[in-house]
């Protein structure tokens, strides 16, 4: 969205208010995830759990059986064995070491734990077995070598990522223009967007309070604003409806923060400000039980951790857990995440909500009723929320629950930790959500103590409608009279007066938030109640949402054994 004026032919309003051609495409873009499956796709080398070096032999001995492609990682080198074979009775592999083959040969050293990219023409890296060994191991190439079971540290083997291919599908196979036209006008379904006046273009800065569908339940929202070039006077932004839906905004104002240039500032959930001087990565990361790469945290960079392991399980969860270095004597510090909710979470909410058919707007009348405490319950239920716990004394106890922050922009969190009883030199934090809820991008510890923090709060001076209208006394206090935006197209610009920054200061700007909306939507049909009871029993939403998956993914997962017993469960 460039400038304050509406363009004259909006494709996305367009698109939007078009049912049928909406419903085409939403086909269209199902259908280019589902080929990205079966054509560029990700595979991730997922370590095995090895409890003894006799298991160890078995599987060499069943990877030898199936004509694996066995690959040794030495010393950051990487080499074919080929001829394998184990000789049980002295607990060695033996072979003869060569350089790798193409398509075995890649760009990057193959680390276990790490997800790569690969195309159906270099489809035999799925193959691929890797053997992590010792640093004391030596290799010569073209010679017969006899390696100890023992100095095999790890072994892993290819297996085809099925949720990064789809995570990342729609950026891969159309440019990222129709991406956001097609996800907006087709399967988006929540919040707000809010722009911010960057010189003479404004820029998309996140989407105001996320998962507020419900009146009673709303929470006020802190959306941290994009660094941008400020003339030090005024602050722009505006709010857009773009969407099939009615938003209500009750407030809007602006939280100017001032700090040391050296720190970072951070809010909660609460809207408390913290700063952060020396963020410290985790020294390991565990993904369900599994040792994974640190890489996917180190930095928001998209790589990310998307809670969509291949195991089996009783509740469809999914967990990371980050563990951090301290020292015994520090009692209180700051968990710092990048994150955002999937696109496939706001995917699966619209199959649910259409299985109310006809009767969803009776539905959303009804739910209108729930309490903020009715609410909060159910969503936990489902495991919809991402809940942070931290170890004491070998338990797990539950510091946070971060509820929805939206699809399209990541979001930077702090939890606040209290590690008075944690007598440790390691911190364990553990984020468990269900299957596919949410995307991990960064994660980092930091101990600073900054006790005072220059804020101001600012209210707009003006607030005017795309209609010429000023309606700024209802956004600049919570009081209960919204600013209602009922039609896609909808905006209004909102102007601060900025105080001065003072010398040698920083500045981050938040945007406080409340309001909440509800959905147009026209599905037809009768409701499928007997399904939509079933939702009211405990991870019903969650297990919904791994099943759908699956069953998207079947046609192109015949014969692999995991997928076909886990959608059959």
């Amino acid at each position: 969205m460039n400038g304050e004026s509406k363009p004259k032919f909006d494709p996305i309003c367009f698109i939007t208010k078009n049912s049928v051609l909406k419903k085409y495409i939403s086909v269209f873009l199902a259908l280019s995830i589902l080929n990205l499956v079966s054509g560029c796709s990700y595979y991730k080398v997922k370590p095995l759990k090895l409890e003894s070096n006799e298991q160890m032999v078995t599987h060499i001995r069943d990877f030898n059986n199936a004509e694996k492609y066995f690959v040794l990682h030495a010393n950051g080198y990487s080499y074919q064995l080929i001829n394998p074979f184990v000789i049980e009775e002295t607990l060695e592999l033996s072979g003869t070491v060569q350089n790798l083959t193409s398509p075995h040969l890649h760009k990057e050293y193959q680390e276990s734990g790490r997800t790569y990219r690969y195309k159906d023409y270099n489809t035999p890296v799925l193959d691929e077995i890797h053997l992590y060994l010792s640093d004391e191991t030596k290799l010569i190439l073209n010679e017969k070598v006899f390696l100890p079971i023992s100095e095999i540290n790890e072994i892993a083997y290819n297996k085809k990522n099925f949720g990064r291919t789809i995570a990342d599908a729609t950026l891969t196979t159309i440019g990222s223009f129709v991406v956001i036209m097609l996800i907006v006008a087709a399967l988006k379904s929540s919040c707000p967007f809010v722009y911010v006046k960057d010189g003479d273009k404004y820029v998309f800065s996140g989407e105001l309070y996320p998962g507020n569908i419900i009146k009673n339940a709303q929470q006020t929202d802190f959306l941290k604003l994009p660094d941008i070039s400020l003339d030090n006077t005024t602050y722009t932004l505006q709010i857009t409806n773009e969407l099939l839906e009615v938003q209500h905004t009750d407030l809007a104002q602006l939280i100017v923060v001032d700090h040391p240039k050296n720190t970072q500032a951070y809010n909660t959930s609460g809207g408390e400000i913290y700063l952060a001087t020396n963020p410290l990565a985790p020294i390991e990361v565990m993904v369900d039980g599994q040792t994974a790469g640190l890489n996917p945290v180190l930095k928001t960079d998209g790589d990310k951790y998307l809670f969509d392991s291949q195991i089996n399980t009783t509740d469809s969860k999914r967990a990371v857990v980050l563990k951090f270095n301290k020292s015994k004597e520090q009692k209180k510090a700051n968990l710092l995440l990048t994150l955002k909710n999937s696109m496939w979470l706001d995917y699966v909410w619209g199959k649910f909500n259409s299985k109310f058919g006809m009767y969803y707007p009776e539905f959303q009348k009804k739910q209108q009723e729930a309490t903020a405490l009715e609410t909060k319950a159910w969503t936990r239920s489902q495991h919809i929320p991402l809940t942070v716990s931290v170890k004491i004394n070998g338990e797990w106890q539950v510091v946070n629950e971060i509820q929805s922050v939206g699809p399209l922009q990541n979001r930077e969190v702090l939890i606040p930790l209290d590690l008075v009883e944690n007598y440790q030199e390691i911190v364990e934090v553990k984020l468990e959500t269900g299957f596919m809820f949410w995307e991990l991008d960064y994660a980092a510890i930091d101990f600073s103590n900054y006790s005072t923090v220059k804020q101001q709060v600012l209210s707009p001076v003006n607030a005017i409608t795309q209609d010429g209208k000023d309606v700024n006394e209802l956004l600049s206090e919570l009081d209960d009279n919204y600013f209602t935006q009922e039609n896609v197209g909808d905006l209004v610009t909102l102007t601060y007066e900025m105080p001065d920054t003072p010398e040698n200061s920083k500045r981050t700007v938040f945007f406080k938030n409340k309001g909440y909306y509800t959905y147009i939507r026209d599905y037809s049909g009768i409701p499928d109640f007997q399904s939509l009871l079933k939702f009211r029993k405990p991870e019903a939403f969650t297990k919904f949402s791994e099943n759908e998956f699956h069953n998207m993914i079947a046609p192109f997962t015949k014969g692999n054994d995991f997928y076909t017993s886990t959608n059959e469960k």
